[in-house]
């Protein structure tokens, strides 16, 4: 209660008699207090839901009188990962910027569970994000983000790496239990996936670097250090190193994953909103 009080700015004291006053008009306990933390009752679930839409409502009519007025939303928040964001951020924003000069726009740049749960807690107007299956959400595919095994030229796993047929040779994932592997460290689901073909194939990986962003990690397998796997975006924004970077598809294995824009599924959705999801398909990262 005193941590809720705080992050409300109003006195322990004052929140106290607000959920006394809640709980007698409602006529049952919102919170169990004979547990430590407090817990929160069925007939809590069920006021928090119906509050949370009558927010949701009230902020929905605001929204779509000020669209009908011509006036502007005050205030929007959009989620991205952090690889997206070097593609649709700086379209994107200075669009939003002209035609809304007055709109507060926060930029919520976040790994990808981080993201969903900002989502499904109403913390977010709209994300760049893997697709989320669920209630109450729409997505808007955006394009299969691809990814691929990534490792120098100078590896010996590489000896006469050559495309074929415009496309990247196959390696075997079990050729490369010897390797130093390198990492992103944030929870980027390209790590689970790491770890899921490990498990596949019966590695114990020695993992002998982790970064914290992906361009670090290009970077440094370029250079002569490690093996990764890397989005194949950045072989198409990454041209001076195109010669010192074999890429390899994973035999047996699918490392494409959809992305898309998704957004809650209410009656209406905002201009700004509609117009981010217009703006989105003009920079698709190149595949």
């Amino acid at each position: 209660m005193s941590r809720a009080a705080e992050e409300l700015f109003i006195a322990q004291s004052t929140l106290s008699h607000a959920l006394n006053r809640i709980e007698a008009e409602m006529g049952a306990p919102l919170f169990d207090r004979s547990r430590i933390p407090l817990t929160i009752t069925v007939p809590g679930e069920i006021y928090l839901e119906k509050a949370r839409q009558i927010l949701n409502l009230n902020s929905e009519i605001k929204n779509q009188i000020s669209d009908v007025n011509n006036y502007q939303r005050s205030e929007i928040t959009i989620g991205i990962t952090r690889f997206l964001q070097f593609y649709y951020l700086p379209p994107t924003i200075p669009r939003l910027r002209k035609k809304y000069p007055n709109m507060k726009i926060n930029i919520r740049v976040e790994p990808a569970p981080k993201l969903t749960s900002l989502m499904l807690s109403g913390n977010l107007d709209i994300a760049f994000m893997s697709p989320l299956i669920q209630d109450g959400f729409k997505n808007e595919p955006l394009f299969d983000y691809r990814a691929l095994v990534m490792m120098s030229q100078k590896n010996p796993l590489a000896k006469n790496y050559k495309k074929a047929d415009g496309d990247y040779p196959i390696i075997d994932f079990p050729t490369l239990k010897n390797e130093d592997f390198i990492l992103i460290t944030e929870s980027h689901f390209l790590r689970s996936v790491f770890y899921q073909l490990c498990k596949k194939y019966g590695l114990a990986p020695r993992v002998g670097l982790e970064m914290d962003s992906f361009m670090s990690l290009f970077a440094t397998v370029a250079d002569g250090y490690g093996v990764t796997i890397l989005p194949e975006a950045l072989l198409r924004y990454n041209t001076d190193r195109l010669s010192q970077i074999a890429a390899f598809n994973v035999k047996d294995a699918s490392l494409v994953f959809p992305v898309a824009l998704v957004y809650p599924d209410n009656k209406y959705v905002p201009m700004a909103i509609k117009d981010i999801i217009a703006y989105a398909p003009d920079f698709v990262p190149k595949q």
